[in-house]
């Protein structure tokens, strides 16, 4: 998956955890990424994509601010107008099969969702597929 191989060209390293109180985390001080094991491949994805948006963004802390900005970063990583746009066109108005199709968590396609400039993106798209 290419944000484990990012993660690794960056210098992060991701660790496996049984025990933690979150999904993931990422630990600044230490230049590190944990994810919590069990998780799902869409879970995966989207928590090492958010954690990975907290490293790039050089974020200190989980300010709600951060918080969302990661998840914009990885709703950015993991999303493309194209992408959704075809599910949107094959599963209209059922974005649960849309998250399945895309192999992606509720929050993060929210997140691409919210940013203005790709939901005209996709607009655009489905105009002109329909």
């Amino acid at each position: 998956m290419f944000l484990f191989d990012l993660a690794e060209c960056l210098g992060i390293p991701v660790h496996w955890r049984r025990q933690m109180d979150d999904v993931g985390a990422w630990y600044p001080d230490h230049g590190c990424i944990a994810l919590h094991e069990g998780q799902t491949w869409a879970e995966i994805r989207c928590v090492l994509g958010h954690e990975l948006g907290h490293a790039v963004l050089g974020h200190e802390d989980d300010s709600p601010k951060n918080e969302a900005a990661a998840d914009r970063w990885a709703a950015n990583a993991l999303l493309s107008a194209d992408a959704v746009a075809e599910c949107a066109r094959h599963y209209p108005h059922n974005p649960e099969k849309w998250c399945h199709e895309l192999d992606v968590t509720p929050d993060i396609l929210r997140a691409w969702l919210r940013d203005p400039d790709n939901y005209a993106a996709a607009e655009d798209l489905l105009d002109l597929v329909t």
